[in-house]
């Protein structure tokens, strides 16, 4: 078994693939001490880029126990490095072989992992196919998220049957018309899976600034009722305008009196 050492990687779920770019402080890094390597076709590494697969016993138990990991985040029992000399692509499997964790490596590391497949002869490993990822390759890691948020609310705005705000919603991206409740979340769903775009990214802003409001409200009326003078003078014609589904704007009163709020108390 051939080894690479001192690599960070940022394992994610299998079906989502972020670009070392796209790393975010937050995620779970692992500054990994020692993981097998196996150099592998251009074929198989579209195969293991494009799907979830499942490995052959033997592989899964000559990788076992391979991969360690510096200070040991999380067990990694079955990991590997595979590489086409074009690109590396680091699989994590669980104990029956099946993907269930992935991450690229930084430039530099990348570079020296594939200096290094080089000197390694071509294997073939052998897999089953399970499904292909559903990953949108075009959109950032921020878009996708904001698209996945945008989904949820409209789920939500459905179940709780909340005609007004899914009418200010809806009109933000399309004109005003005749169409039913259903027909216009159908829509909307619609529009986001097949034509994510800026306006869509200014939809989920919004929603998130008001679902952010809503929240700090809600905190200091029902958990801090004695409120000086002055937070109530603030937050009062907000609270009204939010419950009458009077929406911000760029410049109108509950955006510029929120960010006074905000301002002022120092809440994030």
């Amino acid at each position: 078994m051939n080894y690479i050492y001192d690599i960070l990687l940022n394992f994610n779920d299998a079906d989502e693939y972020f670009e070392f770019y796209e790393w975010k402080d937050n995620d779970c890094f692992e500054h990994i001490k020692r993981i097998p390597i196996i150099r592998i076709s251009s074929e198989q590494m579209q195969e293991i880029f494009n799907y979830k697969i499942k490995i052959d016993s033997e592989l899964l138990e000559t990788i076992k126990g391979s991969t360690i990991s510096y200070k040991n985040k999380k067990d990694i029992k079955f990991g590997c490095l595979f590489s086409d000399l074009n690109k590396v692509l680091a699989l994590e499997f669980n104990s029956k072989g099946v993907v269930i964790s992935r991450s690229n490596l930084l430039l530099d590391e990348e570079e020296d992992v594939l200096d290094e497949t080089t000197l390694l002869d071509e294997e073939k490993i052998g897999y089953e196919l399970l499904e292909k990822y559903k990953i949108e390759y075009f959109l950032t890691r921020d878009e996708s998220f904001k698209k996945k948020y945008l989904l949820k609310e409209l789920n939500y705005l459905a179940k709780e049957k909340d005609y007004e705000k899914l009418n200010y919603l809806y009109e933000e991206i399309f004109p005003q018309d005749k169409l039913t409740f259903s027909e216009k979340i159908a829509k909307l769903i619609k529009e986001i899976n097949e034509n994510y775009n800026n306006k869509l990214s200014e939809l989920y802003e919004m929603i998130d600034r008001i679902n952010e409001i809503y929240s700090i409200i809600d905190e200091l009326y029902i958990d801090n009722r004695i409120l000086n003078e002055k937070w109530i003078r603030i937050m009062n014609p907000i609270r009204d305008l939010i419950h009458r589904h009077e929406f911000p704007g760029i410049c109108d009163e509950i955006w510029i009196g929120a960010n006074e709020a905000f301002s002022i108390f120092s809440i994030k």
